[in-house]
């Protein structure tokens, strides 16, 4: 497998409350919300990073990665507890997890998950939103949808007190082909790019570095709404098109929480994140909470380290 994943604040964001991360065997997006939204995402994806390490029982991913979320769910509980606004905090999390033969899928929220298979861009995952819900009923069509001024209208995301069941995290098998590319990414991509134009990325960039670079680019050239948050990663027969680096040393760019400068063609990024000496890794933004338990300040970029309820949500 190579992998990448970047992530930035965007055009209009002082604060980037997104989290990516691109380990050895784990793919996480993760989109924090309300006060402490930055804290909560780098929790949730501090409980999932354990399963970066040897153990994981090849023929229960699934099992493993349930476990994880459960783990990420209480993470998230902690620090909305210790919120000054404990009811709003709260994080997306989509999630891919590898041991070799099987891949497993978790999913809460609207961060998405796609497939790019034979040239065709398949979405994976299912919005847990309220204009999801309307679209599914026909009361809006997908174009009404990404305009909705409630848009923003979660009806499932991790959150204090929140119950980690079949009903609240969407997980499942998936089936992996030589040559699938996969990616992960936040609304802030989403959201402002269309479909086809993130299916041309995907098709036409070989290498996943420069992928996730295009992809965020895109995202500020359509104005950098919202913060932007992309993993890429190639499986099989993709893995030819350029040298796969060592799994110790994931290829992940560091995001950066300031906003895009105006030279040259490439995102505007703080120091490279460097990766911790167990192999794992993110790219991320910069804390305007200034770290957790789960997280640790570094400059202008936050780096998840080793470590380590129902109803609807409005994400700010």
């Amino acid at each position: 497998m190579r992998r990448a994943a970047l992530s930035d604040a965007g055009l209009r964001r002082d604060g980037n409350q997104d989290v990516a991360f691109a380990g050895c065997r784990l793919l996480v997006v993760a989109d924090g919300f309300g006060l402490d939204g930055a804290r909560a995402a780098a929790a949730a994806v501090g409980a999932l990073t354990p399963l970066e390490d040897d153990g994981v029982p090849a023929a229960d991913p699934l099992g493993a990665l349930s476990g994880a979320v459960d783990r990420a769910g209480r993470a998230v509980d902690e620090v909305a507890g210790s919120s000054a606004d404990p009811d709003g905090v709260g994080t997306t999390l989509t999630a891919l997890l590898w041991t070799g033969s099987r891949l497993a899928l978790a999913h809460v929220g609207d961060t998405r998950a796609h497939l790019l298979r034979d040239g065709l861009l398949t979405r994976l995952t299912d919005d847990h939103s309220m204009v999801r819900e309307l679209t599914d009923a026909g009361r809006l069509t997908p174009e009404e949808a990404l305009a909705h001024p409630q848009r923003a209208l979660l009806t499932k995301a991790l959150t204090r007190n929140v119950r980690i069941t079949p009903d609240t995290v969407d997980v499942r098998a998936l089936d992996v082909r030589s040559g699938d590319r996969y990616l992960l990414c936040s609304d802030g991509l989403w959201a402002a790019v269309p479909e086809a134009g993130i299916s041309r990325v995907l098709s036409t960039t070989a290498d996943p570095r420069e992928a996730v670079r295009s992809l965020v680019d895109l995202a500020n050239a359509a104005g950098g709404p919202d913060n932007v948050s992309c993993v890429v990663a190639d499986f099989g027969d993709r893995t030819s098109q350029g040298q796969l680096e060592p799994c110790r040393v994931p290829p992940v760019p560091g995001g950066s929480g300031r906003r895009r400068s105006a030279k040259g063609n490439g995102v505007g990024r703080g120091p490279d994140v460097s990766t911790h000496p167990c192999g794992r890794g993110c790219a991320t933004g910069r804390d305007r909470s200034g770290g957790s338990s789960s997280a640790r300040t570094d400059g202008a970029s936050r780096v998840v380290t080793c470590g380590g309820r129902g109803g609807v949500r409005e994400r700010q």
